[in-house]
């Protein structure tokens, strides 16, 4: 069904432009979440593609698709939404699923078509490009389509091996904090690590040219949360495990972000999101990036507190329901 007839890289738009193909692919797209639910697992989102922009763009490169925004409102108008909301009425749709600096005017082209508006829930997109300093676009898109949610749908760090050249585990972590912390205070409603578990080269990986099935063993490797040994057969727990774990071990489901004053831009060195869970506690999370201590205050219905957080350091605070009632 692609005009390349190659399941690597992309023409763009990547499918044949016909109705028959058209139709054809987002029967597919049905019938993947069908087959899983065939075994009893709920498929609950699905985006349109992954990076389209990435089509045509590298010697060495991936499975993709290659719609621009238009061809994208397009298919998911009058074929993918259609199709779906026919087969699974609870499946969301989200679009774009690529690079947040893309997706104001990506998102903007779609839901500017009423009948293609009609099959978005949400809008998916990635840390990378100008990552931990491109905010600014996710608050664009909560101003001009404040019912959709956000959702960060990947993030991955730099293979284990190249993170003793100028860097860090610890230090990379980090960079998952910085921007899980970033992308809340920008309304964003969760974050998906790209893959929690790797092999310990940060693989497998299967990148190559697109006219072969040649894998190339220098390309595409990343870190994971979690990294298996299959020699040894251990786990490595990484930095990013512990950085993530403050967040989805202290901000359940249902939990609402709430406001905070402080140095909270880009270039902050001490950066912090604030939540009410379902349960009414209050859990701030707190990162300073500076290589010297740092201290702040906190103050909620009464309580006050000032507190000291080393340097390179992640801290979770949390202040329980009804904690003011004993003061």
């Amino acid at each position: 069904m692609k005009r390349n007839k190659q399941m690597r890289n992309s023409e763009k738009p990547g499918l044949i432009q016909t109705e028959e193909t058209m139709q054809a692919y987002a029967l597919y797209l049905s019938k993947y979440v069908s087959a899983y639910a065939d075994q009893n697992i709920t498929v609950s989102r699905l985006t349109v593609q992954n990076e389209p922009h990435v089509a045509g763009q590298f010697l060495f490169t991936y499975p993709c698709c290659g719609f621009n925004a238009s061809q994208e409102r397009d298919f998911l108008r009058d074929f993918l939404g259609p199709r779906l909301r026919s087969d699974h009425p609870s499946l969301e749709i989200f679009v774009h699923d690529d690079q947040k600096e893309l997706a104001v005017d990506y998102v903007t082209t779609i839901m500017a078509d009423p009948k293609a508006a009609a099959f978005v829930d949400g809008i998916a997109f990635h840390w990378y490009g100008d990552f931990l300093k491109n905010y600014q676009y996710l608050e664009q898109l909560a101003a001009q389509f404040p019912t959709l949610p956000l959702l960060a749908t990947e993030a991955t760090l730099e293979a284990p091996f190249e993170q003793f050249i100028g860097s860090s585990s610890w230090k990379q972590g980090q960079m998952y904090a910085l921007d899980i912390i970033g992308d809340l205070n920008a309304h964003t409603t969760g974050w998906i690590e790209w893959n929690v578990l790797l092999d310990h080269f940060g693989g497998p990986t299967c990148i190559g040219p697109a006219d072969s099935t040649y894998c190339s063993p220098a390309i595409g490797y990343c870190d994971a949360p979690i990294l298996a040994n299959l020699a040894n057969q251990t786990l490595e727990l990484r930095a990013s495990y512990f950085h993530m774990g403050h967040f989805s071990r202290f901000i359940p489901r249902g939990s609402v972000r709430i406001g905070q004053q402080g140095a909270m831009d880009n270039n902050a060195t001490l950066v912090a999101t604030s939540v009410l869970t379902p349960s009414g506690d209050v859990v701030v999370v707190v990162n300073n990036a500076a290589t010297q201590s740092a201290q702040f205050q906190i103050q909620w219905e009464g309580l006050y507190a000032l507190v000291e957080i080393p340097p390179q350091a992640i801290q979770t605070l949390t202040i329980p329901n009804g904690s003011n009632k004993y003061l």
